[in-house]
């Protein structure tokens, strides 16, 4: 399945999830906590959803979680520019942030366009 995060129905960081149960699911549920607390007030949209995040602590916590289950199965639609993509895969690629390069390809649908960067209003637009 494909989901635009334009809708706004999931928030604007389906990186933020993503992340957060890629810790949980590794185990490494101390990190994911301080993860969740260091960057949860970032979370634009969903704040229901983004508060419920927090009580998933195990595989069998996400399997009966249909707020979250789908994050797994799911590509979510991101626009980005040419050159603003680029920049990022190299600064993943230049320090190896394997987990996050990861995440992109299997969760996100990266959708490039020529061009200048763009507002998140204008992008609605295009």
């Amino acid at each position: 399945a494909v989901v635009s995060t334009q809708s706004g129905h999931y928030g604007r960081d389906p990186l933020f999830v993503q992340i957060y149960i890629e810790l949980v699911l590794a185990g490494q549920l101390h990190l994911a906590t301080d993860f969740y607390y260091k960057f949860k007030n970032r979370q634009e949209g969903r704040e229901e959803d983004i508060n419920e995040l927090i009580r998933i602590k195990s595989k069998e916590g996400l399997q009966i979680n249909s707020t979250f289950s789908h994050y797994r199965t799911s590509k979510y639609v991101v626009k980005m520019c040419k050159d603003s993509f680029n920049c990022l895969l190299s600064h993943l690629q230049d320090n190896l942030h394997v987990l996050l390069l990861n995440l992109i390809n299997m969760h996100l649908f990266v959708d490039v366009f020529d061009g200048l960067p763009k507002q998140p209003s204008q992008l609605a637009l295009s």
